[in-house]
């Protein structure tokens, strides 16, 4: 039973803060979960007037000098941390999918067209088309849903045809059948083929995989490293999958509501060990290894849209996440974080916190919260009420000043 006294006390205040910022990451034991001791994350919302591009957006990449890349409805974003730029490409200016290459260039799948951003002759970054390298009686094409860097070769996918561009070459993959979603994994390029299953690429060909039937008309839409020799894979309906290159293990998590015949739209490995799933209409799920649910980053915590089409870690750990309608970004690695009314504190005003046996509590305009550790949400407690003072240690006991019923 926690020790925990109140003081009767009448006073007065001056309120500066109204919301409690959660630096439990150092105040609570090291050995409690992240999930456990983290409140929600700081995020940044760049809305389409801040960029003044089209407000869709699909894709995003970072290249050598850390200078970040959006695929945008009205063409490839370039932003350096202080100054928005759009590269817009002849034509059809929407741009669906990007990738660094091996050479440092940003490679872009547009409506229609392949290519890449380089400086052009004034020294600004432009558009370069690599469509000309294409076979001519394969240059007709739209959307290509995916740019992909497989051992230093360029994939690019659209539906019925993949492009592999080498530098110097350009090599055709054709499917009647339509390709699905694909993306490399442990060195190795997966793609499903509607109406035959998830196929990987050997010898120049693609093959269906051990069991990789049962995907035939099953979606899949993220394919992440689970470790060096599995991949995890997330589908539209049956929800996420093992596989040891054999067959397909079910991976139930503690997310599925979110994940399980929802609009899961893909997903990555974080630098913490963590998987991020996004998703069309709920935002960004993550996960630790076990399945277990970390956070949910959506409209109730800040999120500018819940339609997630992409998300993208930098080097720097920020976690950004193009929307549907703008672009949303927050720092993963942060120590700094903060609980609101969505983790059950009151909406007006916390005056103080205190601490003890490694918990704490925050004292409010409506009484004594507590923060529930096992489900990292305070709760109230019983019998406080009115305004909160300070928080006195003395000895074992926690004093605190209450302004009426103590």
């Amino acid at each position: 039973m926690k020790k925990f006294k109140a003081l009767h006390w009448l006073f007065s205040i001056n309120v500066y803060f109204i919301l409690i910022v959660s630096l439990a990451v150092q105040l609570l034991p090291a050995g409690l979960k992240a999930q456990e001791n983290k409140g929600l994350p700081f995020i940044t919302n760049y809305r389409y007037q801040d960029y003044n591009a089209g407000g869709v957006n699909w894709w995003a990449a970072e290249d050598n000098k850390g200078v970040m890349y959006f695929a945008n409805g009205q063409g490839v974003l370039v932003y350096d941390g202080q100054q928005w730029e759009t590269v817009v490409p002849p034509g059809n200016s929407e741009t669906r999918s990007l990738v660094k290459g091996n050479d440092g260039k940003i490679y872009v799948g547009t409506n229609g067209d392949i290519g890449y951003i380089g400086q052009g002759k004034k020294g600004r970054l432009e558009y370069i088309s690599l469509k000309n390298k294409i076979p001519e009686n394969h240059r007709k094409f739209n959307e290509v849903w995916e740019t992909q860097n497989f051992n230093g070769d360029i994939f690019f996918r659209a539906t019925n045809k993949m492009f592999r561009w080498n530098g110097t070459a350009m090599k055709v993959y054709e499917s009647k059948e339509g390709f699905h979603v694909g993306d490399v994994v442990n060195n190795q390029y997966y793609v499903r083929i509607w109406g035959r299953g998830l196929t990987i690429l050997k010898e120049d060909s693609l093959h269906v995989v051990p069991n990789g039937e049962k995907f035939a008309n099953e979606r899949i839409y993220a394919y992440i490293p689970y470790d060096k020799g599995r991949m995890l894979i997330g589908t539209r309906t049956q929800g996420l999958f093992i596989y040891d290159g054999k067959d397909f293990t079910p991976f139930k998590t503690e997310a599925d509501a979110y994940l399980v015949n929802k609009s899961l739209y893909g997903g990555i490995r974080l630098s913490n060990g963590n998987f991020a799933f996004n998703n069309f209409n709920d935002g960004i799920v993550i996960i630790d290894k076990q399945g277990k649910l970390v956070q949910v980053i959506d409209k109730t915590v800040g999120l500018m849209d819940n339609a997630a089409d992409y998300v993208f870690e930098d080097s720097r750990g920020i976690l950004w996440i193009p929307l549907f309608n703008g672009i949303a970004k927050f720092d993963l690695h942060s120590s700094l974080t903060y609980y609101n009314e969505t983790m059950g504190l009151p909406g007006k005003a916390v005056f103080n916190i205190g601490i003890i046996n490694d918990t704490v509590y925050a004292g409010t305009n409506t009484g004594v919260y507590m923060l529930n550790k096992n489900i990292n949400r305070f709760e109230k407690l019983a019998g406080s009420s009115g305004q909160i003072g300070n928080f006195i240690l003395n000895g074992n006991d926690l004093l605190v000043a209450a302004a009426d019923n103590g």
